[in-house]
Formats: C-alpha cells, structure tokens, sequence
C-alpha cells in the first residue's frame, strides 16, 4: 500500500540533474540545470540554466515566471516539428534565439506562446520559421541583435498584443510569410545600430497590419523607419501609428519584387524626421483616410515611378520642409479628396516623369509658399475643382518649365500664376 501510494504521488525521476515530479496535469521541475527535454506538459518550481528542448506534441511548458538562462548560442525553448505546444510565463535570457519554433525536423503549427519575456540574445527574440497557424500574444522582446520577432517562411501567423524594444535591426519582421495577421503590437525603440525599422514586410504579401504601433524607432539620423513594405504585394495596414521615427512613418519599395495591390487606411504618421509616408517605385497601391502630420519633409510622397496609385480622403498638415502631398516622377496616381494645410506647399507634381496624373476635389490653403505647384517637365497632368486660398506666395503655380499638356479645370483659386 505505502509503495502504491509513494509512486502515485511522487514518481520520482533524476535525470541529468532534473527532479521531476508527477502530478496529476503536469511535470514539476526544479532544481535544474543543463539541456532539459520536455517530454509531457511541465511546469517550472525553480530558475533552469540551459536551454529547453520540447519533445512532443500537445503538450503545455508553463515557467511560472521562472528564468531561462543560456550562454548566448542556441535557442532558450526550441520547438522543432510540434503541434499543439504552449510555452507560457518564461522568462528567457542570454541565448542566440529566445524562443524559436521550427519546421526542421517535420510539420510545425498551431503553437501558442503567450507572455513570455526574452531579452538579450544575439540574434532573434521570437523565430518561426516554416510554421502555420501560430499564436503569439502577450509576448515582450527586449535587447535583441537583429530581430524582436521574425516570421520567416510561414503562413496563416497570428501576432497580439506582443512588444519588442530596443532590437539592433527590426521589431517585427515578416519574410517570405503570408496571409498573417499582426494587431496591437508595439514596437519601440529599435534600429539601435543605425539601421533597422519597427515593422518589416519584406517579400510577404497579403498579410493583415490593424492598430500596431511603431513609435520612436531609431536613433536621430539613423536609416531607421516606422513600418516598411518591401517588395510585398495585397497588403492591408489599417489604423497602424507610426510617429517619431528617424525617417520614414510608413515606407513602400519595390527593392527585390512589386510593392503593389496594397491598402493603407486609417493610419497615422506624425512627427517622423523626413516623410510620413513614403512611395518609392510602388505602383497600384491604395491610401485612403491617413493621416501626416508635422513630419520633417514631406507628408505623403511618391517618388520613382510610383505610378497608378490612389490617395483619397487623406490629410498633411505642418510638414513645413516640403510639401503635403509630392509627386516626383510619378504618373497615372489619382489625388481626390486630400487635404493639405500648413505646409510649405500643399501639392507639388514635378518632373519630366511626373505625367498623366490627376488631381481633383483637393484643399490646400495657409500653406507657407503655393497651394499647388506643377513645373519641371511634369506634363498632361489633370487639376480640376480643387480648393486653394491662403497660401504665402501665390494659391495655384504652374512653372515655365513645365511640360505640355497640363490642364486646369473648375478649381477655386485666390490667386494663380503660369494657368
């Protein structure tokens, strides 16, 4: 009876340094120290020294808020080929990778990280990598040498409510991922080498961005931007901030494939130190209802053959070192409904490649120079039924140097010169 009952209760097993107990639900560790493998779900009583190897499926790693500790290589809790995992409450420190979930070794998905704490490793904070149908939420990255969060190679990806700080490079990244979905997640301060962004999208397309928050990365002059597409295609970010970063508040560039089919609405770029957001050679897009306020340059700018947008509905106010809203080689875009007030000019199209776009039902007035401005070689371009009053120098300009074929329609103009 007494050895029935000592093995119901205690199950005993030293391994490798480890005490497990056998509990109804769980594994109770402590004491530990070396390479644990988890073998059932596992709860932690103590701080382990070492990484944490998960060894099947389905099963549930619940630190307790108890600490990882490694020595900087390797990865703290490695999933490698599970489904059905959680790792909860960990706080893991010192390694390569905080926490990585993998496809090596077979199918990876459907794992749950939730508030779990990595700091200070060499390279990423969160990886998964070749995995589907994850979620992770509630997580925080700090002290990261490239990435807080990498996904990499992957699909149908959630992402919550996490937070990543202080990342050498990049907050949140998506590569080569699709059809994710990252919501409420902050990313602050990262870009510390000089280089780097809060959100990158790099070669991922049709991936949902809602309410995320990219504030403050990147040092003064750094290459460091708010969120960034690059070479992604049928996008949705909506209701995203981005303020205050070291360039750009929201970028788009077709470097290594088209930054095409994406939809930008409701998001809000203010205060960053050159543009709030920015086209360079995206073509197709849609940005509707976003907001550009007070940044160092320019509000809204399309740069390079960014041609065939549409920007409708949107607002640049206070961008006093350039302009609300500037086409710079671009054509075929559709301006309609934008407001740009307070700007050292409101709309400039320039350019011997700024052709064929059209600007209508716009507002420009108080900016400090014009309202609208189309010169350098920028031709066949369309302004009807805009607005423009106030403005320091003149309302409406059209340069000697522009190209042929501009045309005026219907606009309500104070003054004007070259129409």
């Amino acid at each position: 009876m007494r050895t029935g009952m000592w093995r119901r209760t205690m199950a005993a097993v030293a391994t490798a340094g480890l005490l497990l107990l056998s509990t109804a639900s769980a594994f109770v560790v402590s004491a530990s120290s070396g390479t644990m493998t988890i073998t059932k779900s596992t709860t932690l009583t103590e701080d382990h020294v070492g990484n944490i190897v998960i060894a099947t499926d389905n099963a549930t790693l619940d630190c307790a808020g108890h600490t990882v500790t490694g020595d900087g290589t390797g990865a703290g809790v490695l999933l490698d080929g599970r489904s059905g995992v959680t790792v909860e409450n960990c706080r893991v420190t010192g390694f390569g990778d905080g926490i990585s979930v993998q496809a090596v070794t077979g199918p990876s998905s459907h794992n749950t990280l939730i508030a779990n704490t990595v700091s200070d490793t060499a390279t990423n904070g969160f990886l998964v990598i070749g995995s589907s149908n994850d979620v992770l939420t509630g997580n925080s990255a700090s002290g990261s040498g490239y990435w807080g969060f990498l996904v990499k190679s992957s699909t149908k990806e959630t992402l919550s409510s996490n937070t990543a700080t202080w990342a050498g490079y990049w907050g949140f990244g998506l590569e080569t991922s699709s059809q994710c979905y990252l919501a409420h997640n902050t990313a602050m301060d990262n870009g510390t080498t000089g280089n780097g962004d809060g959100f990158f999208i790099d070669r991922s397309n049709a991936n949902d961005l809602e309410q995320n928050t990219a504030n403050s990365n990147g040092n003064p002059g750094a290459d460091v931007d708010g969120i960034r597409l690059q070479g992604s295609q049928d996008n949705v970010l909506r209701g995203n901030v981005a303020n205050g970063n070291a360039s750009w508040g929201f970028m788009l560039n077709s470097y290594q494939g088209s930054a095409s089919g994406n939809l930008l609405t409701g998001n809000t770029a203010n205060g960053n130190a050159i543009i709030g957001f920015a086209l360079n050679v995206a073509t197709a897009n849609t940005l509707s209802a976003n907001t550009a306020d007070g940044n160092g340059v320019s509000g809204f700018d399309l740069d390079f053959s960014s041609d065939s947008n549409t920007l409708r509905g949107n607002t640049a106010n206070n961008n006093v070192g350039g302009s609300g809203f500037s086409l710079y080689g671009a054509s075929a875009n559709v301006l309609s409904g934008n407001t740009a007030n307070g700007n050292n000019i409101g709309f400039t199209v320039n350019s011997a490649g700024a052709s064929g776009n059209t600007l209508t039902r716009n507002t420009a007035n108080r900016n400090a120079s014009y309202g609208i401005a189309v010169g350098d070689g920028a031709s066949a371009n369309t302004c009807s039924s805009n607005t423009a009053h106030q403005n320091g120098i003149i309302d409406a300009r059209q340069y000697d140097d522009a190209g042929l074929g501009n045309g005026w329609v219907g606009n309500h103009f104070g003054t004007t010169s070259g129409i």
